[in-house]
């Protein structure tokens, strides 16, 4: 959910908010306790430099939040740590027999439960804060805005069409979702940011048939990768009528975007057309396919065996066919290429290899 005037996320909007309103509530509560509401020249003097110091690190958290500076997302990762780490501290020591005064006032049982519902909610938010698609905007280099859904790099083939069913080009897919996708653009192709296309897909159901999707889109931003391709960023437009269409681009990238896990296992990779051997390191794996890092990139729609050592496994060999190329190493991977899996030699060796992964590799997502 976003707030809809800013494109914010919601979560991010009230956490901005609340550390903007912060200083103005401790503003007017120093004014009730010493009662001297309405004399803001004595409301200054009673506020300490540390407190001071507080709210200006609130301000500054607040506007980097909503404005997706770096340095709001560090100041509010360390202010929450810190918030944490005394919030443990209070409940450690009263747990313990320990007295804590506040004001000359001293804390009692029931405000551990208080510290401990804040302690959980800010190790929420950090949680919140380092996902991939909330953190990005703060650490990209280019401007944009927050996804609402993960995206990953994936090659799709594509049409592109204006309003009035006059094609624009074609191309692939550098990475998509299911609420958009970052194109490809052909050269010279005449589309303009802010404008609404017809985007016309070509996916592949389970049972391997080439299945058809026509997608209105708006063109959201457009720009240059680092190797000087045209690329344009595009919100898919579903209307509320057209929901089996959305489904089945929901299916598909559920079966595709099947969880990945960071392997980093040397194998050789075998092209069936010369039977030539070259190494390379499986980067990452999933049950749909795995992806090849090496410095030697295969072109696109090449055969290849794929074969590694599986410590107590044995040999694991696995046969599919190149579906994209990164030579540059970028969209988020490493120089290499993607293979998409088609036959497995031994499926219950392979399998019991996943599922060893899936207990001890991390996961990319």
């Amino acid at each position: 959910m976003s707030f809809p005037i800013f494109q914010i996320p919601l979560p991010i909007f009230l956490v901005a908010m609340l550390f903007f309103f912060f200083p103005v509530a401790v503003f007017f509560s120093i004014a009730q306790v010493f009662d001297i509401q309405g004399q803001w020249g004595l409301v200054f003097q009673k506020i300490r430099l540390l407190q001071y110091c507080i709210f200006i690190l609130c301000f500054a958290i607040s506007y980097g939040l909503l404005f997706k500076k770096k340095f709001g997302f560090y100041l509010f990762l360390f202010l929450s740590g810190v918030l944490i780490c005394y919030n443990l501290w209070l409940i450690g020591t009263i747990a313990f027999g320990g007295s804590i005064f506040i004001g000359g006032v001293p804390i009692q049982y029931s405000h551990v439960f208080l510290s401990a519902g804040i302690t959980f909610t800010f190790l929420a938010l950090i949680f919140y804060f380092l996902r991939r698609e909330i953190r990005a905007p703060y650490f990209s280099s280019e401007e944009r805005g927050w996804r609402t859904s993960y995206r990953e790099s994936h090659p799709i083939p594509y049409s592109i069409y204006n309003q009035a069913n006059e094609k624009l080009g074609s191309g692939i897919t550098a990475n998509v979702s299911s609420g958009g996708a970052l194109l490809i653009l052909p050269d010279k192709s005449k589309i303009e940011q802010g404008t609404q296309v017809i985007l016309n897909f070509k996916i592949e159901s389970e049972d391997k048939v080439v299945v058809p999707i026509q997608v209105e889109a708006k063109i959201i931003r457009l720009f240059k990768s680092t190797k000087g391709d045209s690329l344009a960023g595009v919100s898919f437009l579903f209307p509320e009528k057209d929901k089996e269409t959305q489904d089945t681009l929901a299916s598909f990238l559920d079966r595709v975007f099947s969880p990945r896990f960071i392997v980093r296992q040397l194998a050789n990779i075998i092209p069936l057309e010369t039977s030539v051997a070259q190494e390379g390191t499986v980067y990452d794996i999933s049950s749909e396919g795995l992806y090849i890092m090496s410095n030697s990139v295969l072109p696109t729609k090449t055969k290849v065996q794929v074969v590694w050592q599986a410590s107590f496994l044995g040999t694991l060999k696995v046969t599919g066919t190149v579906r994209w190329s990164n030579s540059d190493g970028i969209y988020g991977k490493p120089k290499g290429y993607g293979i998409k899996m088609e036959s497995i030699e031994n499926h219950f060796k392979f399998h019991f290899w996943v599922l060893w992964q899936r207990i001890f590799s991390p996961t990319i997502r």
